[in-house]
């Protein structure tokens, strides 16, 4: 079962539409929430799982990390699958009532952990829909 612990998340994103050459677009998307979450510690694997409210309706979001990799999974509202490590990933993004077929090339992850509290980055490229995108995701978890 491993070990579990209470805490309080922010998940912030930063998305920037590329152009065709690959130079930013625009205004970067920036979305940023605080939410009360759960961390399960189990040998080296943690399992940080939370719940949001978007305009859509609830998410619930699921990340594991291990080793070299992370897993994140999102089931509500907005619904998919991202695997980040070495391989390229393909899949589908739903938000109901559309969904997106997706590409994503993980460029790097960095994570730092101690005792539940800390720090995870996500800098991936994403092609959904046609559209290029650089998006870097962090959650930070920290003591109640």
């Amino acid at each position: 079962m491993g070990v579990v612990y209470d805490r309080n998340l922010t998940i912030r994103s930063v998305i920037e539409n590329l152009s065709d050459v690959g130079l930013p677009e625009g205004e970067p998307e920036i979305t940023e929430v605080k939410v009360p979450g759960l961390i399960t510690v189990k040998d080296a694997c943690l399992l940080i799982t939370y719940r949001e409210n978007t305009e859509g309706g609830a998410v619930f979001s699921t990340v594991k990390i291990e080793d070299d990799t992370v897993s994140v999974q999102r089931r509500g509202a907005i619904s998919f699958d991202m695997h980040f490590g070495e391989a390229d990933e393909c899949g589908i993004y739903r938000i109901e009532p559309y969904a997106f077929d997706y590409q994503l090339h993980t460029l790097k992850i960095r994570k730092e952990f101690e005792r539940a509290v800390g720090k995870l980055d996500i800098f991936y490229e994403l092609r959904i829909g046609g559209a290029q995108k650089k998006v870097c995701f962090s959650l930070c978890a920290e003591a109640k």
